[in-house]
């Protein structure tokens, strides 16, 4: 037994960190990770941060992959999805007010636009009154009336059976003008941390947090990083 828990913790060690998400604290459209423990079938992959990697910017790199925008102090493991998650879009908001069709319609080709920009994945969403928050190979989006929030968005950093949060409040802040009630831009930022991506420092980024405006794409840099966190 004693030869057994040495092994586990010499595995553990070696994917740069341990086997639970890292803690990341909330700003303005922004992220966290859960505590949920990775699943003995090994759906989300953890690996220590390079320390180079050719043909990148490795300050971009590591601010992308690693969290070194928000934890400069803190490199963390690279996680990543090692096939292609469910969305499951629910229709209620948590106070069971329902969402309306043109932003239900809008998030969905969000993901279904993005999600293979951010992994190569093609993306399966569900729409529901229920919740897959929990249950392995999905990621649920969920919206959070809180109106008191001075955010738009929240997401666990690629966590298996995690959850991507929208704030859902109708003529605020997190609209496009005349439009769905919550952006397409913020939608695909909170996906990139759903897939793996923390943020960056440069405006032109989808990842880069705080930024206005109704929609955007991932940058060239993003998508060349991509391809290589998923390749």
């Amino acid at each position: 037994m004693r030869r057994l828990i040495v092994l586990v913790a010499l595995l553990a060690s070696a994917c740069g960190g341990s086997t639970t998400a890292p803690s990341t604290p909330p700003v303005t459209s922004s992220s966290t990770t859960t505590t949920t423990s990775i699943p003995v079938i090994q759906t989300i992959q953890v690996a220590a941060c390079p320390p180079a990697v050719v043909g990148f910017d490795m300050t971009f790199f590591h601010q992308f992959a690693c969290d070194t925008y928000d934890r400069p102090a803190s490199p963390q493991p690279t996680r990543r999805w090692t096939k292609a998650p469910n969305i499951y879009l629910r229709t209620l908001d948590d106070a069971g007010a329902a969402i309306d069709a043109n932003t239900l319609d809008s998030t969905e080709r969000a993901i279904t636009d993005t999600l293979p920009l951010w992994s190569g994945y093609r993306a399966t969403v569900t729409r529901g009154a229920d919740s897959r928050i929990g249950q392995p190979g999905w990621i649920t989006v969920i919206w959070k009336s809180d109106a008191s929030q001075a955010i738009c968005g929240l997401s666990d950093v690629a966590t298996d059976g995690g959850q991507v949060g929208l704030f859902y409040r109708r003529g605020g802040g997190c609209r496009c003008p005349g439009g769905p009630e919550i952006t397409p831009r913020t939608v695909k930022h909170e996906l990139g941390h759903a897939m793996g991506y923390y943020h960056t420092d440069n405006t032109a980024d989808l990842m880069a947090p705080g930024v206005a405006g109704c929609d955007a794409q991932p940058s060239g840099r993003e998508l060349q990083a991509a391809a290589y966190q998923y390749r």
